[in-house]
């Protein structure tokens, strides 16, 4: 909470609590996946993991700020 509480005028009227298990919740199930198909997402895109995890991070958190 303390770190969305420093941009809260930037994240759109959503509680942080539900914000952060939804973040959680996207990359323990991107994790899972590929533990299951025992593939890994950036090897198949050709991309590395960071690569891969800085680009979920940035879908969600687009997708929770405010547009003008």
């Amino acid at each position: 909470e303390m770190l969305l509480a420093r941009r809260a005028k930037d994240v759109s009227d959503i509680h942080p609590a539900i914000l952060m298990r939804v973040m959680v919740d996207v990359f323990i199930h991107t994790r899972l996946e590929e533990v299951m198909l025992d593939q890994s997402l950036a090897a198949r895109l050709g991309l590395s993991e960071e690569e891969v995890t800085r680009q979920m991070a940035e879908v969600i958190l687009r997708g929770a700020l405010r547009r003008p």
